[in-house]
């Protein structure tokens, strides 16, 4: 059976279908990937200082040197405690210098004594137990479990995550939609032809076969476009220097967010292919 003299789509509705394409793989991609850098980002920030802690103690004009190191005996003798590590007053003023700068710093501003706690996860010890621990021993000095501060940020970080698999779901019924819509137009186009060739026995599903083709090749070009900004906009994007907000940490995409990413464009492809093809399929079955 010869091919169905179906009228071609115009340049503009062609040219319209790959932009359309380009910009739903482009935004697919990209909130992919920002989905994908932000669970990293919730992750490293609930495991950097799950055992970590920090005590804070008067200050060092008030403080002799041996307390300090009595101190830091009787902490590694707590049960639970791994280690016990003194912060120095140059690492101590590399971190505020970020939030005080360095005039303030510099100004004789006296600095807190920080122990950096590392403890061990297995033990089960809770910041209250320990709390009751380390006043019996040190009365003046005040724990840090930083859960207070990183409860915050987890959830902007998780609630990102929400956010963009909603939006990303969002994109892939508005895309399967235009697809749909495009198939009705072309077949309403050419009705005729295909009414006259289904009477004459010309089966559904060779009738819906000759519908994919266009669709496949406005997606196919349309995705290595839409992919190919993505990845520019993400190479650029990696190369943000985020040094100027202490809190938030390098983001970045593993190699399978990588892998999984590159697959986009394939599946986009595909799918406007298939929903060209089983809409213009369930249409053609109406036909007298």
């Amino acid at each position: 059976m010869t091919r169905i003299p179906i009228q071609n789509e115009n340049r503009a509705m062609t040219a319209l279908s790959v932009f359309v394409s380009a910009m739903m793989v482009a935004l697919s991609i990209l909130v992919l990937a920002g989905a994908a850098a932000l669970h990293h980002l919730d992750v490293e920030w609930r495991h950097a200082l799950a055992d970590r802690w920090t005590i804070e103690m008067e200050s060092s004009d008030t403080l002799h040197p041996v307390d300090v190191e009595k101190a830091l005996s009787i902490l590694r003798t707590i049960p639970g405690v791994i280690d016990a590590r003194l912060i120095t007053q140059d690492e101590l003023r590399r971190l505020l210098d970020p939030w005080l700068g360095v005039d303030a710093l510099a100004a004789e501003l006296p600095l807190p004594i920080l122990i950096d706690l590392h403890v061990s996860p297995t033990d089960q010890i809770t910041s209250s137990l320990f709390s009751e621990r380390l006043s019996a021993v040190l009365p003046n000095a005040k724990l840090d479990d930083h859960e207070s501060w990183t409860r915050i940020p987890v959830r902007i970080a998780q609630t990102g995550e929400v956010f963009g698999l909603s939006l990303f779901s969002a994109i892939i019924l508005t895309a399967l939609s235009t697809i749909a819509a495009a198939a009705r137009a072309r077949l309403a186009i050419n009705r005729s032809e295909i009414e006259l060739l289904h009477t004459l026995g010309a089966s559904d599903g060779y009738i819906a076969r000759q519908f994919q083709t266009d669709p496949f090749r406005s997606a196919a070009v349309g995705s290595l476009i839409g992919a190919a900004i993505s990845a520019t906009i993400i190479v650029i994007a990696g190369r943000v220097d985020l040094s100027i907000a202490p809190m938030i940490p390098q983001l970045y995409l593993t190699a399978k967010d990588v892998a999984f990413l590159l697959a986009v464009p394939i599946g986009a492809t595909l799918l406007a292919t298939l929903v060209a093809r089983m809409t213009a399929y369930s249409l053609a079955r109406r036909l007298p």
